[in-house]
């Protein structure tokens, strides 16, 4: 599935592929990483574990709370230290 948001980055949407196998990817107008990713229904918890890559990206983890997930929006929020810092919208391309 790939999802796009409305929102920016410098200018450029913001993509996000997830495969069935636990693979995604991330960019704007150049690679923003990937790696494995699980999701949590129960939680509604979406892990991001993202790879070093040869354009720089550093290995990481990013929690995510899922908002909102069907078949073609996916709503995401990102707090830290247990306070809310943004919400993105992303909308099913293919």
């Amino acid at each position: 599935m790939e999802l796009t948001t409305g929102a920016s980055v410098n200018s450029h949407p913001q993509f996000y592929n997830f495969s069935t196998e636990g693979r995604f990817g991330s960019a704007t107008d150049i690679p923003g990483g990937s790696g494995s990713y699980n999701y949590d229904e129960a939680l509604q918890k979406l892990t991001l574990q993202y790879e070093a890559d040869r354009y720089g990206n550093m290995p990481g983890t990013k929690s995510l709370k899922v908002e909102m997930l069907d078949r073609d929006q996916l709503i995401l929020s990102y707090f830290s230290s247990g306070n809310f810092i943004y919400k993105t919208e992303y909308s099913r391309i293919n």
